[in-house]
């Protein structure tokens, strides 16, 4: 089978199994949102929201992970494996949530980011300048805080309730707090690199193991393969499989950030450098500029009045230091590092040309 015939086999497979995990997300989070009004009118509020945010599309990749990496150690297809995939895929929304927040992010998705959504209804309610006026509490960001715990706690009932054997599920449990902390941890790096505007290439791809490649591919395919049962030589390699193919996933999302279009990436392609985002892009730009470029990119690089024809500029010196294609060639050798660990690894092949395909598909993606 080719490369090309890998990816596609995965990208059908991914495919399949979205409609097939968004379905299920459809009835259980429903299921849930409505439990909330049994405690107070705010919670049902609360409650849609949740199902509004994560009903509202999604690649569901994490999911499809957990899912692979349950079948790659000869796991059956059965309900118990899409309440892990909805828990995986709860839990990302409630990175996401968070994520918008700091990044101060009005559209996730092509739609209103949670925080966003409370805006709107507590203006309509009249109670924004309220709060706003003490200086005390940021409402709409104070609510959606609150709501993403609701959905992190949701990941785990969801995990609890889907019927694999205690001791699997307790290491799961476990597994689930590394993705945490690894995450958060990222997500502090993330910050402090983007506001001194000093980052290297290595705390760039530090960011990307910590905050990406653990949560978004590591983190699932372990907790499938976990859930069935499996040797640690065999996790190992899963692993030595995700981290990189994780990394690759993270640099090519930069990429789509300012060279895809709106459609694609569902928010402002100027988002990214308004936040002064510190990416592999960025880092390498700034590294190959010369004294003209390097002087408009401070400039530019945290700007958060950034025009569209600055951001062309900016997209342009990107292309002409050479960051752009530094950054191509390096997903590239991360993907296909991930791809040789993967080779001899002792899991059922169907799953293995499928995950081989989706290292391609990662940085091949148009969204």
């Amino acid at each position: 089978m080719t490369n090309n015939e890998k990816m596609q086999r995965a990208e059908d497979s991914l495919t399949a199994y979205r409609n097939q995990i968004e379905a299920f997300l459809i009835r259980y989070v429903g299921a849930k949102a409505n439990g909330f009004k049994e405690v107070e009118s705010l919670g049902e509020e609360a409650g849609r929201l949740i199902e509004d945010f994560i009903l509202n599309g999604g690649k569901r990749i994490r999911a499809a992970l957990t899912y692979y990496g349950y079948r790659a150690v000869g796991g059956e297809d059965g309900e118990n494996i899409l309440f892990a995939s909805a828990a995986i895929e709860i839990l990302h929304n409630f990175f996401l949530i968070n994520d918008d927040i700091i990044d101060k992010s009005d559209f996730r998705r092509g739609l209103p980011t949670l925080h966003t959504r409370y805006k709107q209804i507590y203006e309509n309610k009249g109670l924004i300048s309220n709060f706003n006026n003490d200086g005390h509490i940021d409402l709409p960001s104070a609510m959606a805080i609150i709501t993403g715990n609701i959905c992190c706690a949701l990941a785990y009932e969801a995990l609890v309730e889907s019927g694999f054997q205690a001791d699997k599920i307790l290491q799961v449990l476990e597994l689930m707090y590394d993705i945490i902390k690894f995450t958060a941890v990222g997500q502090l790096l993330d910050i402090v690199k983007s506001t001194t505007r000093k980052a290297t290439e290595e705390d760039v791809l530090r960011i990307h193991y910590l905050k990406t490649a653990k949560y978004s591919v590591d983190g699932p395919l372990c907790v499938g393969a976990i859930l069935k049962g499996t040797t640690p030589g065999v996790l190992d390699s899963l692993s030595r499989y995700a981290i990189p193919v994780g990394m690759a996933f993270q640099i090519h999302d930069d990429i789509l950030g300012i060279f895809g279009t709106e459609e694609q990436v569902g928010k402002s392609i100027a988002s990214d450098t308004k936040e002064g985002k510190q990416t592999l892009l960025t880092v390498k730009a700034f590294e190959n500029a010369s004294p003209s470029q390097k002087e408009r990119l401070e400039y530019f690089i945290g700007n958060p009045d950034i025009t569209k024809t600055e951001l062309e500029e900016v997209k342009s010196i990107i292309e002409e230091t050479g960051a752009l294609e530094y950054s191509r060639m390096k997903e590239i050798s991360l993907s296909e590092e991930g791809k040789k660990a993967l080779l001899d690894t002792p899991i059922q092949e169907d799953i293995k040309d499928i995950l081989l395909g989706t290292a391609d598909l990662l940085i091949e993606r148009e969204y």
